[in-house]
Formats: C-alpha cells, structure tokens, sequence
C-alpha cells in the first residue's frame, strides 16, 4: 500500500486552477491535467513500504 502527504488549494484557488487547466487544454497544449481527473493539489510526499 502506498501512502502520500498531500495538500489540497481552497475552493476558489481550486477553480482558478481548473480554470486555466481547461484554458491550456482549449489552445491546445495540453489535457493531461484534465484526464486525472483529480482536485488540483501539492504532493509533499508519497511513500511506498519496504519489502
């Protein structure tokens, strides 16, 4: 099982984010961030068990 430290914008930081997301996505640049389908966030750390 992996484990992860993450923190997540407020609500309307969180909608400037997608906001541009889609932006970028209408020029044509890029939809990667759209196709996680995920809330915008920072990934302080993830961790994996040693076996």
């Amino acid at each position: 099982m992996q484990y992860a430290i993450e923190l997540y914008y407020d609500e309307k930081t969180e909608q400037k984010l997608l906001h541009l997301a889609q932006r970028v996505a209408d020029e044509k640049l890029s939809t990667k961030f759209l196709e996680w389908k995920t809330r915008p966030h920072l990934t302080l750390v993830r961790l994996s068990p040693s076996d």
